[in-house]
C-alpha cells in the first residue's frame, strides 16, 4: 500500500527522526539501494513557494498561488512540486482525475471525491482535491503520506517539510557539477579550444538540451558542460525555456564560436533556430519577457530583472554589426530583423522609464507587457525603482553610438536619480552563527567611512528602500523581512558606484560635453 520497508529503513538512516512520526509501512520489497536519492520538499504556508533541497520554486510558476488551510488540513497545487523533484502529476480535466507516481506507487484522486486509490487498492481522505480559480488543490499530507514519506510541521517557522526518497533517474538526479568546462566559462576558452574534439562534446551536449521552441532552461554557473543534462535541471520547476540567468544568448554565442571554428552547419542550424526563437518572442511593443513560450502570469511582464532583456539586445546588435566578425554567417533576412526588434527595443527602454512629479528616473525590473507601468515580478520583487537592473540598462544605452537626444536624456535622467538616491554612513555585514540555517544573519550597522551603497529597490514616488519577504508585504528595513530573504536575496548593491564614477565621465565627454549632472549636486 505505501513506500516498502527498505525504503522505511533508509529514511531512518538518511533522515533526523522527527521526521518518523508520519510513516506507515505494511508491505515491503527490496529496492537498489545505491540509486536511491532523497530530496525534502519545504512549504511556508503564507508564502507562494516551495524549496526542494534549499531552492525555492513558485507553487505555480508565474501566479504566486498560496496554500490553504481547511480543517487544520493545508492543501496546495502539486504539479509544480512532482514536476521539480522528477515525478509524475497528470490531471485529466475531462474526468477530473489526479494521478500522482513516485518510483512504482501510484497515487488516483479525483476533484469532489475523498475517495483514492493507492496502487489500485481504495483508501479515504479526510479532505476532497478542490479546483479554486482553475488550480487543482490538494490535501498535502494525505497524498505525501500515502507514498510513504514523513510529514512534518514546523510551527516556528510555519513550514512543511517532506523528505521524499526515490530511485534516482534522468529527471531527477539534476545535472554533473564542476568539470573542465562549466557554463560559466562556456564563452571564455582560449580561442583554439573552439573546433577541438573536447569542445565539439560540449556543443553535442548543449544542441541535446535545447528545447524545440530554440531556446534552453537555465543552468547554474558550475554546471558541467561536459555530461548530458536532462530534466529540468535545479533552477526550473519545468523544462521551460527562457532568456534569464544568461541562458539561451550564452549558448548562441559558443554556437557561433563553434561554426566559426568548424564550419559544420549543424551549429548554424542551431543557432538560428535560437535566434528565431528570440525575434518571434518580442512584444510588438519591443519588450522581451523572461519566458518567451506560453508564459504565464507575471512570466507575461517585460523583464529587465538580471539583465535579460538587455542580454538578449547586446546579442542582436552584435549580431547586426557582426561584433567580432562572430556572426558574418547569419543571413541577410535575420540581419534585417534583428535590426527592426533593436530599435523597437530601445524606443521600449526610452517609453518605461520611470517619470516622478515630471522628472525621469530610472527603470521598475519588470513592467506590465500592456500598459509598461511598473509591475510585480517574483513576490518579493515589487513596483519600484531599481538601483540595480537600472545600471545595465544605463550601460547599455550609454554603448550606442551616436545617441539621440532621446538616449543622452534617459541617460542623463538616470545618472542624476542615482546620484540623489546614494546611500552613505551604512554597511551591510553577515555575523557568523553556525548554529543558524544558513551560518549566520545579514545586519546593517553604521559605518560612516563605509562605501556608497544602493537599495535593490526604492519605493516609487518617496525614493526610501524598500523590501520584502515572499508574502509580498513591503518593509523599510532589512531586518523587518524574513531570515530566508535576508540571506538568500541581494537587497543592497554597489554597481551604480563605478558607473558615475568611471562609465559616466567617459561618456559624458564625448556626448554631453556641456552637461555634467553630476558636478551640478
Amino acid at each position: 500500500m505505501f513506500k516498502k520497508s527498505s525504503v522505511i529503513f533508509l529514511c531512518a538512516v538518511f533522515l533526523i527522526s522527527a521526521f518518523m512520526t508520519s510513516i506507515n509501512a505494511n508491505t515491503s520489497y527490496a529496492l537498489d539501494r545505491s540509486s536511491l536519492i532523497t530530496k525534502t520538499i519545504t512549504l511556508i504556508t503564507s508564502e507562494p513557494n516551495f524549496a526542494i533541497d534549499g531552492a525555492y520554486h513558485e507553487l505555480e510558476e508565474g501566479l504566486l498561488t498560496k496554500v490553504i488551510t481547511e480543517n487544520g488540513t493545508v492543501l496546495s497545487p502539486l504539479r509544480d512540486i512532482f514536476d521539480a523533484i522528477g515525478e509524475t502529476y497528470k490531471y485529466d480535466e475531462a474526468t477530473q482525475t489526479i494521478t500522482m507516481s513516485i518510483d512504482d506507487d501510484t497515487l488516483v484522486m479525483y476533484v469532489g471525491k475523498t475517495n483514492a486509490l493507492i496502487n489500485g487498492k481504495e483508501i479515504q481522505s479526510q479532505i476532497a482535491p478542490r479546483i479554486i480559480n482553475g488550480s487543482v488543490f490538494l490535501p498535502i499530507r494525505f497524498v505525501f503520506e500515502s507514498f510513504g514519506c514523513p510529514v512534518k510541521w514546523e510551527s516556528n517557522r510555519s513550514r512543511i517539510v517532506i523528505p521524499v526518497i526515490m530511485k534516482a533517474n534522468a529527471e531527477n538526479v539534476g545535472p554533473a557539477k564542476g568539470g573542465p568546462v562549466t557554463f560559466s566559462t562556456l564563452l571564455t576558452q582560449p580561442a583554439d579550444w573552439y573546433g577541438s574534439s573536447e569542445s565539439q562534446k560540449v556543443a553535442d551536449v548543449v544542441m541535446g538540451f535545447q528545447n524545440p521552441d530554440g531556446g534552453w532552461i537555465k543552468l547554474q554557473p558550475d554546471v558541467d558542460m561536459t555530461k548530458p543534462i536532462t530534466g529540468p535541471g535545479d533552477l526550473n520547476v519545468r523544462v521551460q525555456s527562457t532568456i534569464d540567468n544568461d541562458s539561451t544568448f550564452t549558448e548562441m554565442k559558443f554556437l557561433a564560436k563553434m561554426y566559426n571554428a568548424t564550419k559544420n552547419e549543424k551549429y548554424k542550424e542551431s543557432f538560428d533556430k535560437a535566434l528565431d526563437y528570440i525575434l518571434n518572442g518580442q512584444y510588438d511593443n519591443g519588450g522581451w519577457p523572461q519566458f518567451l513560450t506560453d508564459p504565464v502570469g507575471y512570466q507575461k511582464n517585460i523583464t529587465f530583472n538580471d539583465n535579460a532583456m538587455v542580454n538578449i539586445m547586446t546579442i542582436i546588435r552584435d549580431i547586426m554589426t557582426n561584433k567580432d566578425n562572430l556572426y558574418s554567417f547569419v543571413d541577410s533576412e535575420r540581419v534585417d530583423r534583428c535590426k527592426t526588434a533593436f530599435d523597437k527595443g530601445v524606443n521600449l527602454i526610452l517609453k518605461s522609464q520611470i517619470v516622478v512629479n515630471g522628472k525621469k528616473t530610472a527603470w521598475c525590473a519588470q513592467i506590465d507587457k500592456d500598459t509598461l507601468q511598473p509591475a510585480t515580478g517574483r513576490s518579493y520583487e515589487l513596483p519600484s525603482i531599481s538601483g540595480q537592473e537600472s545600471v545595465g540598462i544605463v550601460r547599455f544605452l550609454m554603448s550606442i553610438d551616436n545617441p539621440s537626444p532621446a538616449i543622452i536624456d534617459a541617460i542623463q535622467s538616470a545618472v542624476a536619480w542615482f546620484n540623489e538616491v546614494k546611500i552613505s554612513g551604512i554597511k551591510v555585514v553577515t555575523k557568523v552563527d553556525p548554529t543558524m540555517e544558513f551560518g549566520g544573519d545579514r545586519i546593517v550597522v553604521k559605518d560612516p567611512n563605509a562605501p556608497l551603497l544602493w537599495a535593490r529597490f526604492y519605493e516609487i514616488g518617496t525614493n526610501r528602500p524598500i523590501f520584502a519577504s515572499r508574502d509580498g508585504v513591503v518593509k523599510y528595513n532589512l531586518a523587518d523581512i524574513s531570515y530566508e530573504r535576508r540571506m538568500k536575496y541581494s537587497w543592497y548593491t554597489s554597481a551604480p558606484q563605478s558607473l558615475l564614477t568611471k562609465d559616466y565621465p567617459q561618456w559624458q565627454a564625448k556626448w554631453a560635453p556641456n552637461n555634467n549632472v553630476l558636478a551640478k549636486d
